[in-house]
């Protein structure tokens, strides 16, 4: 016998059922997005990938040297390596980049990298100017 409804198991178990009180149709959960939401974020993130798609790889090249030429110019050279990295690496003429990175390095103490990276900058022009005075410098205060 159960104590609380004064039956047994058996007798328990052959009662029918309570139906379900039946939801209405205009309630739903709160985190259950509606229809039109979801197509509306699916064709956001098709058209943002169709905006990078088109976008060519200089023109990213771009956006990721103005982004390290910033983090630099406010003294976060560790922060701008990445992107000056990455905007070399998408354009491999953009050697306005990789002198910046060389001003990164130097910037933090890490005087060998810079010069190879002056080095590499100059494989490429070695007529560079900006290149060679990097040179110039890193000679003089690898010297002393």
């Amino acid at each position: 016998m159960n104590q609380t409804t004064g039956m047994s198991l058996e007798e328990l178990l052959r009662q029918k059922p309570a139906p379900l009180p039946l939801m209405p149709e205009n309630l739903k959960r709160v985190e259950e997005p509606e229809e039109e939401e979801i197509i509306e974020e699916k064709e956001q993130k098709n058209t943002q990938k169709q905006i990078n798609n088109n976008e060519s790889e200089e023109e990213l090249s771009k956006n990721f040297f103005q982004k390290g030429v910033e983090l630099l110019k406010n003294k976060s050279p560790f922060e701008a390596l990445p992107n000056l990295y990455t905007a070399w690496t998408l354009d491999e003429n953009c050697l306005k980049a990789g002198n910046n990175i060389v001003i990164a390095l130097w910037q933090l103490k890490s005087t060998d990298l810079a010069m190879k990276t002056v080095e590499k900058v100059l494989n490429i022009d070695p007529e560079n100017a900006t290149a060679l005075s990097h040179k110039k410098f890193l000679q003089s205060r690898m010297k002393g």
